[in-house]
């Protein structure tokens, strides 16, 4: 199996969840762009787009529902190697992934530039024919735990070409990397 084949079914398995859930309350506002008051590097690790938003009747008005499979979409870890270079996909919650990166290099400028492309920080891109924006949820600010460059990313309704263009920002100017999408939970 092909990494990208791979990822869109990961893509599939949480979509077909997320359509199922949000079938059942249509008057919930769903993949809305909220900034929380926190402090960051960068905007960017300030945004986080809620699943679904729902009018309730309390002082706060407005729940925010997250919605996640129990389990991760079961598979053999999935291995590709060229040369000196790996990646590596375990199995993974695709609304809560943790990437880890051993490299000798990574572009921060590219992988911030990449977060805010696929975050839609204009809040513009309409909703395709299924209800989705096609934009990821939140990017975690990258920490060291281990020597390993290693962050969160909730794909969202993120397109399968929004993992493979990280991948490839993740290796920009690197001779030897060991990326892996699903790694084990750090304490950040």
């Amino acid at each position: 199996m092909k990494l990208h084949e791979l990822i869109d079914l990961h893509r599939a398995y949480y979509l077909d969840y997320f359509a199922q859930c949000i079938a059942q309350d249509r008057e919930d506002w769903t993949e809305v762009l909220l900034t929380l008051d926190r402090p960051a590097p960068d905007v960017l690790y300030k945004l986080y787009r809620a699943d679904a938003l729902r009018e309730v009747d309390t002082d706060e008005g407005i729940k925010i529902i997250e919605i996640q499979h129990r389990e991760p979409l079961p598979h053999e870890t999935w291995r590709q190697t060229k040369g000196e270079s790996i990646i590596e996909v375990r199995p993974f919650h695709w609304n809560r992934c943790i990437i880890q990166v051993l490299a000798d290099r990574i572009d921060r400028a590219a992988l911030i530039a990449w977060g805010t492309h696929w975050i839609d920080l204009e809040d513009l891109q309409e909703p395709d024919a299924d209800g989705f924006k096609g934009v990821i949820h939140f990017l975690s600010p990258p920490s060291y735990p281990g020597g390993k460059l290693t962050f969160l990313v909730d794909f969202g309704s993120a397109p399968v070409r929004a993992v493979t263009e990280l991948i490839k920002v993740l290796t920009i100017g690197t001779k030897s990397y060991h990326i892996t999408l699903g790694a084990d939970e750090p304490d950040f």
